[in-house]
């Protein structure tokens, strides 16, 4: 049996389920890198959106009600500060007209290496969703490095230690994200070792990495089968 992280296998533990491993998701080392910041298309995406030299801070996901997007809204408002929701869902028209006035852009869906430079050319990653039991998008930005601002529950807690890989934050903290990104933004040199940080968290994440573990918990699966199946040969 296995769970996505410690969290969601402690819970199925505490179900009575036995022999539950972890298995997260592995990340694309290959397409989400930070060299995808120098090419043209995402310095043309950081020119596009922040095109007086402001920093660009965005989501990407589906827009959906659970991704709790709308609490980008406490984010504005800060000077030399642009925005952009990457994704498409059934949340989008009620976040641009939530939205409208301030300057956040929806770029729609986009995937391969538009995404890829698109993530590289963000400041910061913000992740509002505090029902995620993993995160992906939390590690392409990381492996892309850009700091990675998330809530401190679920998933994002058990891909970010904070303070080094990227900032949690309490959810249920008046204005946390907002203390979070001013934070971020107020200091260069944290960004910087943050970014650093994150790329080497992921490093070990590679899909061949994570897949061979997958094969290690097949094996180990199927020896434990063979060996169950033989001591009740013996008893019979």
């Amino acid at each position: 049996n296995l769970a996505p992280t410690k969290i969601a296998a402690d819970y199925l533990k505490s179900l009575g389920l036995g022999g539950v491993r972890v298995w997260g998701r592995g990340v694309d080392l290959d397409l989400f890198n930070p060299a995808n910041a120098l090419h043209p298309e995402a310095v043309q995406f950081r020119n596009r959106h922040a095109p007086a030299g402001e920093k660009l801070v965005g989501f990407v996901g589906r827009l959906a009600a659970e991704k709790q997007v709308n609490r980008m809204a406490e984010l504005f408002g800060l000077d030399g500060v642009r925005f952009v929701v990457i994704g498409d869902g059934p949340e989008r028209q009620r976040l641009e007209a939530s939205f409208a006035g301030h300057p956040v852009h929806f770029t729609g869906t986009m995937t391969g290496l538009e995404l890829a430079r698109a993530y590289a050319a963000l400041d910061v990653f913000v992740h509002f969703g505090t029902e995620e039991t993993f995160g992906q998008t939390i590690q392409e930005a990381q492996a892309s490095g850009v700091p990675v601002i998330a809530p401190n529950v679920g998933g994002p807690s058990q891909l970010i230690q904070s303070g080094r890989t990227g900032l949690l934050v309490d959810p249920e903290k008046p204005n946390g994200y907002r203390q979070a990104l001013m934070h971020l933004l107020g200091s260069e040199s944290k960004m910087r070792e943050i970014s650093k940080e994150a790329v080497h968290s992921v490093q070990g994440r590679s899909w061949s990495s994570n897949n061979a573990k997958l094969v290690g918990y097949y094996q180990e699966a199927s020896l434990s089968l063979m060996a169950s199946r033989a001591e009740q040969i013996e008893l019979a």
